[in-house]
């Protein structure tokens, strides 16, 4: 019987240097986790801002073209049509730029959430590891004492 006994011991130590290497790989999962969802509120804030200069950007160029038309009473139409056409452009270009900067902040938010995902999986693979160390560790307790209750015991 103190073979066998033996035996689960080995067993049992084995799993608990498992759990000791699954709780190593856990601690750079957190790491990892924690660098993108630093990544994430980096890029909403930047995102955000492009959104505003963006936007900001859009209101002066419609405010030149406006401001342009008021002073296109004079009579060169050919200059007055090629600024007009570059102003309608950049207006243009910063709608397009806004756009862009709206998609990016809608996935820098994508990208949070799921940082807040992994941070739960986490908590909860954690949770689960925890419980099979202590469960480990008590099936040594056990283990051992039936091992002692094997070998008489003399003073």
């Amino acid at each position: 019987m103190g073979e066998r006994a033996d035996e689960h011991l080995k067993q049992l130590a084995h799993a608990q240097e498992g759990i000791f290497d699954i709780s190593g790989i856990l601690e750079k999962w957190e790491a990892s986790r924690k660098k993108l969802e630093k990544t994430s509120f980096d890029s909403i804030n930047i995102s955000d801002k492009a959104m505003n200069l963006s936007k900001e950007g859009k209101k002066l160029a419609t405010e030149l073209l406006s401001k342009y038309s008021q002073l296109a009473e004079k009579p060169d139409t050919d200059g007055i049509k090629d600024l007009e056409g570059l102003l309608e452009e950049t207006v243009m270009a910063f709608q397009r730029l806004r756009e862009v900067a709206l998609l990016s902040s809608d996935t820098a938010h994508s990208l949070e959430q799921e940082a807040a995902m992994q941070r739960e999986i986490a908590e909860n693979v954690a949770a689960s590891i925890d419980l099979i160390g202590r469960s480990i560790n008590q099936a040594v307790a056990c283990a051992e004492l039936c091992e002692i209750k094997e070998v008489p015991f003399s003073i």
